[in-house]
């Protein structure tokens, strides 16, 4: 009787000794999984309140119509038409398609976003801290953007070398707050400062773009400079109802 109550106690230690460890690796996998639940599911939280504030800062009726030809990868290269698109752009929209776009029956307002190559040179030499965007007159309203200085370029002067700049640009180019009127000189011709845009919080179409460094002129321009040959990246577009963007 003593060999047996001694075994069966022995036995008794080791199965709860057992299922205590058992109990550990189970509370452990059940804290992991809860835990790669939260974060799975934070992660989405906020991505869907990235896009969420994107939209909701370009208005719901924002339309952005972008090339056929987009890789989902990391692409070769990146480009200036990648980081500010947030896409890996492998082709581009013509001018054909942009005014398409623009006398599209129902569209109130379309901008092109188009990227211009080439130095641009300021005050201090050749501004590298940034990059030139050939847009229309309505971007200001399409992006929800005000103006701390100036104004915006209108439709009717897109053959006029004018420009607004970001925030970042005036310092950097200019070391100036309010360089209304300074110029700058963009495949050799001279470029008037017309506005300057209040600060960008954010990138309107991309975390990755600062638009703070940007430098807006008209896209006549851009495709008289460039021979037409700027690539398109993207075209903002506004219906004139705001139900013709329903889901």
């Amino acid at each position: 009787m003593r060999a047996l109550s001694a075994s069966h106690i022995k036995a008794g230690i080791d199965s709860v000794r057992s299922a205590k460890i058992r109990s550990f690796w189970t509370m452990l996998g059940v804290v992991i999984g809860v835990t790669s639940v939260i974060t799975v599911v934070s992660i989405g939280e906020g991505i869907k309140q990235q896009i969420s504030g994107q939209i909701h800062r370009g208005g719901q009726n924002l339309i952005t119509i972008k090339p056929t030809e987009l890789g989902t990868g990391p692409g070769d290269k990146p480009t200036t038409a990648n980081i500010i698109s947030g896409l890996n752009v492998k082709g581009t929209l013509g001018i054909r398609d942009i005014n398409l776009i623009k006398h599209t029956k129902g569209i109130a307002a379309s901008s092109p976003l188009t990227i211009a190559g080439g130095d641009i040179k300021g005050d201090y030499g050749i501004y590298r801290d940034g990059f030139i965007i050939g847009s229309s007159g309505d971007l200001p309203s399409l992006l929800n953007q005000s103006l701390a200085y100036g104004i915006f370029f209108s439709n009717s002067d897109d053959d006029l070398n004018v420009a607004v700049i970001g925030q970042h640009v005036s310092e950097t180019m200019f070391s100036a707050d309010i360089p209304l009127g300074r110029s700058f000189t963009f495949h050799g011709e001279r470029f008037i400062v017309r506005g300057i845009f209040n600060q960008f919080n954010a990138s309107p179409l991309n975390q990755q773009a600062d638009f703070n460094n940007a430098i807006f002129v008209p896209s006549g321009v851009v495709e008289r400079l460039t021979k037409n040959t700027a690539p398109t990246y993207e075209v903002l577009a506004r219906p004139s109802d705001e139900s013709n963007t329903a889901a």
